[in-house]
């Protein structure tokens, strides 16, 4: 924990910028003393571990998300971590991918990192049914390490290296299709599922796994039909802010489980073959730290306008999507969609009251043709809501139209002088590295897009839900200074 001393209002602001930090490198090496070097080969890979610590992110809506694992029916897919240096993938060879010795092994800050999933899950008495890897030994390890159970495996969660049982390489729309499949399956009342596995390459139909970090984890909702819904992803250090967390019993009670009781089953840890790594790098900051906006200086950015509001629509937990594009006037008809919660319209009402009373100006809201984006632009009630296909989910995507061009070019113009145009979409999976930052939206975040007038767009801020809370104490705040 800092221990900086601020007067009080440099307090307040810095608060805000702490429980508004997005999930980036959640594992730093310990400062005092340094992991000491390894000698030989065979020195004990949880010792190595040991000189690695996952720095706790506050979460803002974990007491909901606990509330909602609880009750089960859901499906956690974490990618492996990070890779110990001097080891690679060789391909050659029956079943290369298979063999622990010709492929990648996890460095030893991946066992922490894994490790306080299964803590975190277990302490919040979160009940797992199965836990399943893909046929890499690498994502196998990261299986075991979370400490719940056995881990099998499966070729349906492979990285894009393996080819398929016909020797033949698969397209990201196979892969895509493969894991979703997995996604969907419903796991027994009460209980969740994990998946481990890689990187996807990019894919519509899965953008949140295109981005995903090593050793995140990105939560679906289990459904039987229609498409998976992506609740939320979350870093190892939300994992480490969630296991501290009291949260009230769910009602069929149970001891939680001591965290020392977690250990790795399954596959024995690797053996490190090198020096003792350094913690991994951080994947590169979809936000560029030099051009990021927070607390005081970001609300006064917004009063002046000139920026372009993107935002995902509120939590949208009731029905499903349908194949749309078969039925006529689909935007019209709620009931083959998947519906806002009463959740998403509390966030929506709550964004927009922000907005409101912030006095931040907005000119115009647009909307996706979705009945969950339209609903959340509609209880914002900052004005009268455009509904344009622009903002689609490829889902709703018209033949002859291509999303990711529209949306592309609404976050490009600039809005009307001294205003803000709010963009009400989905997540998206996009090449564009203006648009990364997409696909790991929270339901009802906004990000903060300032375009030049010369078609480029940077993003500058993030706002979850309960970052608006914090800008109207930064407000209260700045009055008082006066």
């Amino acid at each position: 924990m800092r221990k900086t001393k601020f007067c009080f209002g440099l307090m307040l602001v810095s608060a805000f910028v702490a429980v508004g930090a997005q999930a980036q490198s959640t594992v730093n090496a310990k400062s005092a003393p340094p992991p000491p070097p390894l000698t030989a080969p065979t020195a004990s890979f949880t010792q190595v571990a040991s000189a690695f610590q996952v720095i706790e992110e506050p979460y803002a809506l974990a007491e909901a998300l606990v509330r909602e694992l609880r009750k089960g029916g859901y499906a956690l897919y974490m990618r492996h971590g990070p890779i110990q240096p001097g080891t690679r993938d060789r391909r050659t060879g029956a079943d290369w991918w298979k063999k622990c010795e010709t492929t990648e092994r996890l460095g030893a800050g991946a066992l922490p990192q894994a490790q306080v999933v299964g803590q975190a899950l277990a302490r919040q008495l979160i009940q797992i049914e199965s836990v399943t890897a893909s046929e890499f030994c690498r994502a196998k390890d990261a299986a075991s390490f979370i400490g719940l159970a056995a881990p099998t495996s499966t070729a349906a969660l492979n990285d894009v290296s393996a080819p398929n049982s016909l020797g033949a390489r698969r397209t990201p729309k196979q892969i895509a299709e493969d894991v979703e499949l997995l996604l969907r399956q419903t796991p027994a009342a009460g209980k969740n599922r994990i998946l481990v596995g890689h990187q996807l390459p990019a894919n519509d139909l899965l953008p949140s796994l295109v981005t995903l970090g090593e050793s995140h984890t990105a939560i679906f909702k289990a459904v039987t039909d229609g498409r998976v819904h992506h609740v939320a992803t979350l870093s190892p250090g939300q994992w480490e802010w969630i296991t501290k967390q009291v949260y009230a019993e769910p009602a069929r009670g149970g001891p939680s489980v001591p965290a020392a009781s977690l250990t790795p089953v399954g596959n024995p840890a690797p053996t490190i073959i090198a020096a003792t790594p350094p913690p991994a790098p951080p994947p590169p900051p979809v936000i560029d730290p030099a051009k990021e906006l927070k607390g005081a200086a970001l609300l006064v950015a917004l009063r002046k306008g000139g920026f372009n509001l993107y935002m995902r629509h509120g939590q949208a937990t009731v029905g499903a999507d349908t194949d749309l594009l078969k039925v006529p006037m689909w935007w019209d008809n709620c009931m083959i969609q998947r519906n806002i919660s009463d959740l998403g319209r509390e966030q929506s009402r709550k964004v927009g009251a922000a907005v409101k009373e912030l006095k931040i100006p907005v000119a115009t809201v647009k909307a996706s043709q979705f009945c969950r984006v339209r609903d959340t632009a509609e209880l914002m009630a900052l004005g009268k809501v455009e509904v344009t296909e622009e903002l689609n989910h490829f889902l709703g995507q018209r033949a002859g139209t291509d999303i990711n061009v529209t949306r592309f070019k609404l976050l490009t113009t600039p809005p009307p002088k001294a205003q803000n145009v709010f963009l009400v979409s989905h997540t998206h999976s996009s090449p564009r590295k203006e648009e990364q930052v997409m696909g790991g939206i929270q339901e009802a975040e906004v990000i903060v897009y300032r375009p030049d007038g010369m078609g480029n767009v940077d993003p500058i801020a993030r706002i979850p839900v309960a970052e608006w809370d914090n800008l109207l104490a930064v407000a209260t705040l700045a009055k008082t200074l006066k």
